[in-house]
């Protein structure tokens, strides 16, 4: 860790990986569901989720967060958050998510 030549390589290359994460969410959010999936899949589960419920679980609980979120008002936003993010899955049903 003291050495910069060794940690600048690894900043870089953490920030390249933040970047393509923003990219594929931002591109699964803007399109259709397939394309969240994929970025969900990819980004979020590493790759290693072969249960696709809940893969759909996921992506269904994206898009009602994003809905929510784009119904806040800009002061509940960015001025004095007021964000009441919703539970992944009811208490209701019993669902676990274990990846």
């Amino acid at each position: 860790m003291d050495n910069p030549s060794v940690v600048r390589p690894q900043i870089q290359q953490l920030s390249e990986q933040f970047q393509a994460a923003l990219i594929s969410y931002d591109e699964g959010i803007s399109y259709d569901d397939k394309a969240l999936a994929a970025a969900l899949w990819r980004r979020f589960l590493g790759g290693r989720c072969d249960d696709y419920e809940k893969l759909e679980l996921l992506v269904g609980y994206v898009r009602k967060q994003v809905s929510m979120l784009d119904q806040l008002s800009r002061y509940d936003f960015a001025i004095k958050p007021a964000i009441k993010w919703a539970p992944l899955v009811d208490s209701k049903p019993t669902l676990s998510l274990k990846i």
